[in-house]
């Protein structure tokens, strides 16, 4: 385990000493935040939407306007509660593990190189 830990602890120091550059600077404060739990439910209505975009153009023309708009409706509401429950499934995972290891982060032992 020492191992391991020494071998985390040594990419964390490459990281912060060879990859320190200003463009990430900038740039990854706002990918950290694309995973922020208002910011994914977002994600979720946007694909939900772009979904039943997509299945709205492949609809058969046969049907009445009134049957494609509740088909197109279902499978919107279906494909955001597929997202929903991928989402929480993944957050009550990883949730889980992070309290199961209890370790801390390498911030924390270690103060950055700058």
């Amino acid at each position: 385990m020492n191992s391991l830990l020494e071998f985390d602890k040594c990419i964390f120091t490459w990281i912060n000493t060879g990859w320190s550059n200003s463009v990430l600077d900038l740039v990854m404060p706002w990918i950290s935040h694309l995973a922020d739990p208002t910011i994914v439910w977002l994600w979720v209505i946007f694909i939900g939407l772009l979904a039943g975009w997509q299945f709205a153009r492949s609809t058969r023309p046969n049907l009445g306007s009134r049957q494609q708009r509740t088909l197109i409706m279902k499978a919107g509401l279906f494909f955001c509660l597929y997202i929903a429950l991928i989402y929480g499934v993944n957050a009550g995972v990883c949730n889980g593990l992070k309290h199961l290891f209890i370790r801390t982060r390498p911030f924390v032992q270690q103060t950055v190189i700058l």
